[in-house]
């Protein structure tokens, strides 16, 4: 009889916890979805619009490459400068470092530029090719016109993605080298002429989604802010090409218990922006920067 008994509470307690998991579920996605009809209102706002666009998969007239580089402009981008090792010669002969911590590995390379000076010589044609080697590979070329010496570029974005994915020394000895100039090639050695390469990559958010956020409150856990993902996929915005959605934050919380004065309330501290790329009906890609769209931040003030 005991047995029976306590079987019954367990078994009522496990159906009030789960109707009650149940309840809280469908109260977060019914806030959820209002809180994203929100968000969308004040979107259509600020692109000057009354209605949504016809809902059209725009997004099929164009190639994938296309969309990725609309997304690409959502990526973080970063550039730094490698300067070469201290002892380049005149000869032709520098150093670089191709390994460096800041690049990821999940970034992507967009380009990298080796700069490097080059002494004026005299040569008899119009022009002259000045090959940049490595270990007798050719890696990039320029030609150069007559009196066109000083800083000159060379495109190595191809070589510098390998270097990066290589498990080899991250020491990369590179040569300029020119068939019909002989020994007259020389670079720069003053410290003003430093060779050096301009690197720029993005580094890959991956799938906004995947990055879940938390939960941030202050000290008093009264203000706090509720991460939220707005997707336009899911309020059937198939006009907005990029990006696919973005995280903001519900600012959510009293500031009673601290703030004497009533008129203080829990309100966005940090707001931030997002670029968007969109069709207008019209079979025209938009692009235009929402200022203050983005809440990163809550408080009380």
């Amino acid at each position: 009889m005991v047995t029976a008994f306590f079987q019954v509470c367990a078994l009522l307690t496990v159906t009030v916890i789960k109707n009650w998991v149940q309840a809280a579920n469908q109260f977060e996605e019914k806030w959820e979805e209002q809180y994203r009809k929100e968000i969308g209102s004040l979107i259509m706002n600020k692109l000057e619009m009354t209605e949504s666009p016809m809902k059209k998969n725009f997004s099929k007239f164009y190639s994938k490459s296309f969309i990725g580089r609309l997304t690409e402009e959502q990526d973080e981008k970063t550039q730094i400068i490698i300067t070469a090792e201290q002892d380049w010669n005149s000869s032709g002969e520098v150093n670089i470092h191709s390994k460096y911590n800041t690049i990821e590995a999940d970034s992507v390379i967009t380009s990298a530029i080796f700069s490097v000076y080059i002494k004026s010589f005299t040569i008899d044609t119009d022009f002259i090719i000045i090959l940049l080697k490595e270990n007798n590979n050719i890696i990039s070329s320029r030609p150069i016109l007559k009196n066109s010496f000083g800083w000159i570029d060379f495109d190595v974005t191809l070589a510098f993605q390998k270097w990066t994915r290589s498990t080899n020394s991250s020491l990369r000895p590179l040569f300029l080298s020119c068939n019909t100039c002989g020994n007259r090639l020389q670079i720069s050695t003053g410290k003003q002429h430093t060779p050096y390469l301009h690197v720029s990559f993005v580094t890959k958010k991956g799938s906004p989604r995947q990055r879940r956020k938390t939960w941030k409150c202050n000290e008093s856990v009264s203000c706090c802010s509720r991460p939220v993902y707005i997707s336009f996929e899911d309020i059937n915005w198939r006009w907005v090409l990029s990006p696919k959605g973005f995280w903001t934050n519900k600012c959510m919380g009293k500031c009673d218990k601290e703030n004497p004065d009533k008129s203080t309330c829990c309100a966005p501290l940090t707001l931030g922006s997002i670029t968007m790329y969109y069709h207008n009906g019209d079979y025209l890609v938009y692009g235009k920067k929402l200022e203050n769209i983005v809440i990163k931040d809550c408080g009380c003030q």
